[in-house]
Parts: structure tokens; sequence; C-alpha cells
């Protein structure tokens, strides 16, 4: 067992959950998407507006239950719809809405990857550990704050 291959790995995932936190809060506040939503409606955007579940689920490398549970309160705000295809295949279709919201999130997102890219030049590992304190203070996994896990 490599030591340093496991620390590497946890110090990834924390820079990994810093970095979501940040987009999280950014595209909350300004546009009422998570940033797992916005990755989401850009897969679909790219996709040309619809794809099939199963296709979207492969592409976001997440099981179909996972997808549906994040599809359900987009469709529920009227930014995605699920429906069959001809074949009674489940289609997934960015509606004009979303198309929308996606648009108007996209100067958002990009100024803050920019931010956090711009920071990773300077010591990502301990700026995330900043992050983790200062930029994410509501709960996140579970109720848990990710500083408390450090613990």
């Amino acid at each position: 067992m490599s030591e340093e291959a496991l620390q590497a790995c946890v110090e990834r995932h924390l820079e990994h959950a810093a970095m979501v936190c940040v987009l999280d809060d950014k595209l909350g506040t300004h546009h009422g998407l998570s940033w797992a939503d916005f990755v989401l409606l850009t897969m679909l955007d790219a996709a040309g507006g619809a794809v099939l579940a199963t296709e979207l689920a492969r592409t976001l490398r997440t099981p179909a239950s996972r997808l549906l549970q994040r599809l359900l309160p987009l469709e529920k705000i009227g930014l995605v719809e699920r429906a069959a295809d001809g074949d009674c295949k489940r289609r997934i279709t960015l509606r004009p809405q979303g198309w929308r919201r996606l648009h108007e999130a996209r100067e958002t997102a990009a100024n803050a990857c920019g931010t956090l890219m711009s920071t990773r030049q300077v010591g990502i590992v301990e700026r995330t550990r900043v992050d983790l304190r200062s930029n994410c203070q509501r709960p996140c996994n579970g109720g848990q704050h990710l500083t408390d896990q450090r613990r």
C-alpha cells in the first residue's frame, strides 16, 4: 500500500470538494443552480439539447438512479423535460427556460472557474484548506461540514 498515493488521492478529493463548494455557492446565489446542475445542463446543450437518459448518465459518470434524483427538481422548475421516445427509451430534453438559465449562468461559472484556476498556480492544496473553512460554511455531505471530516 502506498501511503503517498493515498495522501495524494485525499488531497485531490479535498481540492475537488473545495472547488464544488465555491461553484455551488456562486451558481446557487446568482442562478439557483448547483455546479452539478450546471454541468448536466451543459452536457445536454452540448448534445444538441436532447439525449437518451442512459447516454447522459454515462457521460456524467453517474448511476441512472442518481441522474433521476438530479433531474426531478430540474424538471419540476421547467429546465428539462423527460419523455419516452419512439422506442420507449427515456429522452432528456433541455427546455427553453433551461437553455436560458444555462447561458445566463455561464459567465458566473466562467469567472468562478477562472478565479479557482488562477489560485491553482499558487498552491491549491493550501488554498483548498482555506476555501473549505471560509467559503463552504453551509453543510455539505449529508449535513456535516467538510472541514469536520478532517478532525
